[in-house]
């Protein structure tokens, strides 16, 4: 009896005890649930807000929820998201613990989706922030089997839009296997296959419960579920080079905010319509992203502006721009596109330092079709570009290099870091199972080189082969635009293979025949005009060159002509040796002036303290230098700017500003 009544009285304290716990629970996720009210994940306050939740009850998700969105809005790297998946992954498993049935309620009116509203919301934004980090972390197949989980809630409605993002993550990796990732097809075009299935898919869950839907949510809603489908089958459209299906699903997102600028200025920029791309551009970046992800825009204005010999103004805002945001994501990226201009602009030197920046930065590419492959050739082009323009630079500052063994031994040793650099480029291109569809083709959406960069890149290898592909594409493929990039390549490889007849023949062709953007193909023009003097000698042809592009000639193997008018003050000392060291150059110094001769007009003073060079050119009563002035320090270094400046190459001038378009 007396053992009865003690384990009577032991049980009645245990259930004491855990009705207290109970109620201890209940009171602290009371707490929370007022005190989060109002918070924002991104607020400063919402981290100490997560720890105090955790203290009160560590089994409840929603101090972990404020920690993990709290640190994945502010990540900036790979090592960020690495860090924050765990926390994320925690928050997911303690709702999902604790509101299943929420999760699991199939509602018929809105007042039933009321009920569930707020946890459903939480388990979206939770959810988004995981699959994003796999992404980022280039783990799809975390990315896929999380969004399989997702699913199995059969929400009637998808906020997270999963199938879509499976669309969009099959793209992404269109180029694997299903030897790499089991999601996958065994090739690129059963991948894109695959991803439209997906869309097809998202878009006859929306038909099926669009009555529900629209009665929960109302109309704009579920429009807006139908324009994230357009936005991505958009996107792999535009890929396969569908145009009318492509434009279609950009039609049903006009008007809409939705409406994505840079998606569509890369797809008319891929058409080769550079002018509207570049308003398309504009607006991306007038409207900006306020997120980390690379801005696309910006890179393709960097291409852009070397399009229209206009190097120097994208080199000003890509600095503005990497100034203003820091190392954040697309920080590599930046100094690809900065590198680029350089390179167009002449300063090889300028040109490498980033390319070695970017190179030693490990890029996160957040938001972005574009992968650590596109990133990796895009810095391998400009670099086997450099080299190629560093053997040039040699012999444009050296006309008598023939008889220096040190510039002999350097253009050897060049010309094999050259070699060894194309090897590269054709086996990443052998490897690469979408060559045909975005290199070969010039212009694609996933395509982050220009089409002179692909020049350099194919030019040495399967002439024949190349020949061939270039003229027939040059007749049939469906982008009008482009036909005439087709058709300078092929001009080009018969010119290579010493056929100067017939590609002078289909230079004049191409000049008579196409329509030359005279602001944004400037580029074009100035290949096909190098081209036709290589094949002609032309004075008037090589006269236009410069005109269009002189930054182009020092790097090329011609031979300019300038009228050397010079001019000085008394008490300048450095005139007679910078025009002895002029001498050395790989120019004809002339004495008489025609049409087709520039004339530098240059002017030596005195500032009390150094020489100051002034220098102009003009051709055909024309400046195409405005004036510009050199600090004399030595006359080697003096020489050496004035006749870089003579060829429009020398730094530009920071305190500009320069709008976009």
């Amino acid at each position: 009896m007396k053992l009865r009544l003690i384990i009577s009285i032991l049980l009645f304290v245990a259930l004491g005890q855990a009705n207290a716990q109970q109620l201890s629970k209940a009171e602290a996720r009371y707490e929370i649930d007022v005190k989060r009210i109002g918070l924002n994940p991104s607020d400063r306050e919402a981290l100490f807000r997560s720890r105090e939740f955790i203290r009160l009850d560590p089994t409840y998700y929603v101090g972990y929820f404020y920690e993990a969105l709290f640190k994945y809005d502010r990540i900036s790297d790979y090592i960020g998201f690495r860090n924050v998946v765990p926390v994320l992954k925690k928050a997911l498993s303690l709702l999902e613990k604790d509101f299943a049935a929420e999760l699991s309620v199939q509602y018929t009116s809105r007042e039933d989706h009321g009920a569930v509203e707020q946890i459903r919301m939480d388990y979206t934004q939770l959810s988004y922030a995981l699959m994003d980090s796999y992404s980022n972390l280039e783990q799809p197949d975390s990315v896929m089997m999380f969004l399989d989980h997702y699913q199995k809630w059969n929400f009637q409605r998808e906020l997270l839009d999963a199938n879509n993002y499976k669309a969009w993550t099959v793209h992404r990796n269109r180029f694997y296997t299903s030897e790499k990732y089991p999601f996958l097809k065994k090739s690129i075009e059963e991948n894109e296959k695959l991803a439209l299935t997906y869309l097809y898919k998202s878009k006859a869950k929306i038909e099926k419960y669009r009555e529900l839907n629209v009665s929960v949510f109302g109309p704009m809603w579920v429009l807006g579920d139908e324009l994230g489908v357009a936005h991505y089958a958009a996107i792999v459209h535009s890929y396969l080079r569908n145009i009318d299906s492509a434009e279609y699903y950009y039609n049903q997102m006009r008007g809409y905010n939705i409406f994505p600028y840079n998606n569509y200025g890369i797809f008319r920029y891929v058409n080769g319509d550079f002018a509207e791309a570049s308003y398309w551009f504009n607006m991306d970046l007038w409207r900006g992203h306020g997120d980390k992800r690379v801005q696309e825009a910006e890179v393709y204005f960097g291409t852009l502006s070397v399009f229209k010999s206009e190097p120097y103004k994208s080199i000003v805002n890509l600095k503005n721009s990497i100034k203003e945001k820091g190392i954040v994501p697309g920080w590599g990226w930046y100094n690809i596109a900065l590198a680029r201009s350089y390179l167009y602009n002449g300063q090889l030197d300028k040109c490498n330092e980033h390319l070695k920046k970017a190179k030693d930065f490990k890029e996160v590419h957040i938001g972005t079709t574009w992968g650590q492959s596109h990133y990796d050739t895009s810095i391998a082009a400009l670099e086997l570009m450099a080299k190629e323009r560093e053997q040039a630079a040699i012999k444009f500052e050296n006309k008598g290099y023939w008889y220096s063994p040190s510039k002999l031994l350097k253009l050897a040793q060049l010309s094999i870091e050259k070699d060894a650099q194309q090897l590269l480029l054709l086996n990443r291109l052998a490897s690469n199972p979408e060559r045909e569809e975005v290199f070969y083709s010039i212009f694609a959406s996933e395509n982050t080189v220009s089409f002179d960069e692909i020049w350099y890149m194919l030019k040495d290898y399967g002439q024949k082969f190349f020949l061939k592909r270039f003229q027939e594409q040059g007749q049939a493929d469906e982008r009008l635009a482009v036909r005439k990039y087709f058709k300078l390549f092929a001009a080009k490889l018969m010119l290579e293979r010493g056929d100067k007849k017939d590609a002078l023949e289909a230079l004049i062709r191409i000049e008579k025949e196409e329509t030359i953007d005279p602001e944004y193909e400037k580029l074009f023009q100035a290949r096909l005009v190098e081209a036709r003097v290589l094949c002609n000698g032309s004075e008037n042809d090589l006269s236009k060159l410069y005109e269009v592009y002189p930054q182009l000639i020092p790097f090329s193997s011609l031979t300019m002509k300038f009228k050397l008018e010079v001019y000085d003050d008394d008490g300048t000392q450095s005139r007679s040796k910078v025009q002895k060291e002029l001498k050395r150059y790989n120019i004809d110094w002339v004495d008489e002036v025609d049409r087709n001769t520039p004339r530098a007009i240059v002017y030596f003073s005195n500032d009390g303290k150094n020489d100051i060079i002034t220098y102009s050119v003009k051709l055909r009563r024309r400046d195409i230098i405005e004036e510009k002035t050199i600090v004399c320090k030595s006359p080697e270094d003096a020489a050496r700017q004035l006749v870089y400046g003579l060829f429009k190459v020398s730094e530009p001038d920071s305190s500009e500003s320069y709008d976009y378009y």
